[in-house]
């Protein structure tokens, strides 16, 4: 929220061993040691390489965006496509005295 970015997922790239191939299933998994790591582009391959020799899942889901929107697709169906101002607002009204 704070860089006000957006961010272009693929929820049909999740590693999915384990887990229903459902939206849901894809969102909220609190699959062991699941994790989501933002890398530079001129650092992926590098980045990649490390995680094929530890012969761990993984899988390149997106992208961060300068388009301040949050998208996720899965099937190429948009389940979310909403604007990051949006987004944080709806967080952050419940937490407001």
């Amino acid at each position: 929220f704070a860089g006000g970015l957006g961010v272009e997922i693929d929820l049909g790239a999740v590693p999915q061993e384990g887990c229903a191939n459902d939206a849901a299933a894809l969102l909220f998994s609190e699959s062991n040691s699941r994790f989501i790591a933002e890398v530079r582009p001129a650092d992926a391959a590098a980045f990649e390489a490390v995680l094929q020799e530890s012969g761990a899942p993984f899988a390149r889901i997106g992208a961060v965006t300068d388009a301040g929107r949050v998208v996720l697709k899965l099937g190429g169906a948009a389940l979310v496509d909403e604007p990051i101002a949006d987004l944080k607002a709806a967080w952050q009204k419940p937490l407001a005295l």
